[in-house]
């Protein structure tokens, strides 16, 4: 019955957005489209792990059973040690350590069609975990490692949309604007998913989510095309728009890896590090900063999950601003492509470092939230630069670097509750100063680095030949003007 369901309702969707489709096209531009379909994208991906995280709390929690006696007793469904829940929070970041495959798959593939794919596999695992829970805790552990290569899929796959469909001037708010939907997804993930286990068994949740996510996949596959000329319901002129601004061919040119480049490329690496330590100050505000509240403010956990949620609606807000007001730079070319970066870097490492010592310096409760709050609202400044940053350097290396800095900012989720736990023994305010001191004194030291060795100039390996070839011609043309002359 729950098949046929599923079934009848996706064939629903699929035909009322089949029917509608070239309503789209006439009324909003189909680039506006792609970047609310990347927005949803990756709702999708934080929605799924709530999921995860919201069910796994129920059903390790004590719960009154009745027994045969007439009596009640408190008893978990699932008597998972506290090592094993911390391998099934943290078994999807085992598979995205897979990310730069995704990344070269997405290049020769398609963005579209490896986001397709990993969107499918996320929504049939979120569907089954209820029966793979059943058979046994291993295979649950190793089937949502899986879960997690399926999104380095998705996550790797964007990027790639993007260097694809975004002209360079709109780069910023391609990628702000689609990145928002992760801050989107866990507030509105932890209100939902509250709601559903508050009246229904956890079951329920994986399998709402699971088919809402399999629902999603078939829009997906029907609204997003790998490139702008594969779209059948685009308009002429929007086509024609993107092809006229596209420094680089996709399907003109085939992709090599040189390895021992990459390998040296300071950019990357510093990169990698700078997206590193936002995503650790972003896990440390997001998953610890209600237990650091409740110990050092003395208010209940469930005012402090309140108040936590504040740093994350202050990131809402300031990511797609901060897209906004990067492009709007950009087309004064008042300044070079390097140095808006390394500006925007600034204002993000160097701010998270000022508003993290506040912390530390401060012992006001209210200043500490405020802090906190700034911090979260620059350091999205820096996550959306990233992207934009390597689509600069080289569209079609894009997909690839970002999976390199994805593969290294996902450690950061098993590192960051090492050192929570290695530190914060008695729940002091001493102790959870020292954490802020650490994170603190790194977005310093990564803001130097980044300033130093971070530059958009494009390495004579990572142009495209289209590129190199319209280069020479239009040298070639400069040289016979002055010629002339």
């Amino acid at each position: 019955m729950f098949i046929k369901c599923s079934r009848i309702s996706l064939l629903v969707v699929l035909r009322i957005i089949n029917m509608n489709i070239k309503l789209f096209k006439c009324n909003i531009l189909k680039r506006q489209i792609i970047v609310f379909m990347i927005f949803m994208g990756y709702s999708n991906i934080t929605i799924l792990h709530t999921n995860l995280s919201m069910a796994v709390v129920d059903m390790t929690s004590l719960k009154k059973i009745s027994s045969s006696q007439n009596s009640s007793e408190m008893k978990a469904e699932f008597n998972w040690t506290p090592e094993q829940k911390s391998l099934i929070l943290g078994s999807y970041s085992y598979g995205r350590l897979l990310s730069p495959i995704g990344g070269i798959l997405a290049t020769k593939l398609g963005g579209s069609t490896i986001c397709s794919i990993g969107n499918l596999g996320m929504a049939v695992i979120t569907l089954v975990s209820p029966l793979l829970l059943t058979a046994d805790f291993n295979f649950f552990f190793i089937m949502y490692v899986i879960f997690g290569i399926f999104e380095a899929l998705v996550i790797t796959g964007i990027p790639e949309i993007i260097a694809r469909w975004a002209p360079p001037e709109e780069h910023s708010r391609f990628v702000s604007f689609g990145e928002v939907g992760f801050f989107f997804g866990a507030i509105a993930s932890f209100i939902l998913s509250g709601i559903v286990l508050g009246k229904c068994q956890w079951q329920i949740l994986f399998y709402c989510n699971g088919l809402a996510s399999l629902i999603w996949f078939g829009i997906w596959f029907i609204i997003v095309k790998n490139e702008p000329m594969d779209d059948k319901h685009m308009s002429e002129s929007e086509q024609r728009y993107i092809q006229e601004r596209m420094k680089y061919k996709h399907a003109e040119e085939k992709l090599a890896y040189p390895w021992k480049k990459i390998a040296t490329f300071m950019v990357l690496w510093v990169g990698s590090l700078a997206e590193f330590a936002i995503v650790c100050g972003l896990i440390f505000t997001s998953v610890f900063l209600p237990q650091c509240i409740e110990d050092t403010a003395g208010t209940d956990i469930t005012h402090a999950g309140f108040i936590s949620t504040i740093p994350q609606i202050c990131a809402l807000i300031s990511m797609p601003i901060s897209g906004c007001i990067s492009d709007y730079i950009r087309s004064l070319n008042k300044i070079s492509v390097t140095n808006l970066h390394r500006l925007f870097a600034s204002i993000s490492l160097l701010g998270a470092s000022v508003f993290y010592a506040v912390v530390v310096i401060c012992s006001n409760f209210v200043v500490h939230i405020v802090a906190i709050s700034l911090y979260q609202f620059f350091s999205t400044f820096l996550l959306a630069d990233i992207t934009v940053l390597f689509l600069d350097i080289s569209p079609k290396y894009t997909a690839f670097f970002m999976s390199i800095v994805n593969t290294c900012s996902i450690t950061s989720g098993f590192i960051v509750p090492i050192v929570v736990e290695f530190i914060v023994t008695s729940h002091s305010l001493y102790q959870w100063n020292i954490c802020f001191a650490i994170y603190s004194s790194m977005y310093l030291c990564v803001a130097l680095l980044y300033l130093k060795f971070v530059t958009a100039e494009q390495p004579s390996w990572a142009i495209s030949e289209c590129n190199a070839n319209q280069n020479t011609m239009e040298m070639k043309e400069k040289a016979i003007n002055s010629a002339k002359l």
